[in-house]
């Protein structure tokens, strides 16, 4: 967990159980890490630059998940956009809509 810049970063977590999460606080303010049944193995996370984040988990499983927040946050805009054959039912994606040729 990379966190050079952060500031005001609340993290509520219990039960910690850690395994292999590098971290450089060298210049962290105002963070509380509370951690409630938290389970984490091999997680990289590169959140350098957020400010005033707060991110509460509770009862998460989590194992050799590398993370970046801009790439994470791209991925799941670009797929609110998209669409499949079966939001109109009855039409494929080549057929014509009813009423129009």
């Amino acid at each position: 967990m990379k966190t050079a810049d952060i500031e005001s970063v609340a993290n509520k977590q219990s039960h910690r159980c850690y395994a292999s999460i590098p971290m450089d606080i060298s210049n962290m303010m105002n963070v509380t890490f509370v951690q409630c049944n938290i389970f984490y193995a091999s997680i990289i996370m590169d959140i350098s630059t957020m400010i005033n984040v707060v991110t509460t988990q509770r009862h998460r499983y989590c194992a050799g998940i590398p993370m970046n927040t801009s790439i994470t946050t791209n991925v799941l805009i670009s797929q609110l956009g998209t669409s499949c054959s079966f939001d109109s039912p009855g039409l494929a994606r080549n057929e014509p809509t009813p009423g129009k040729r």
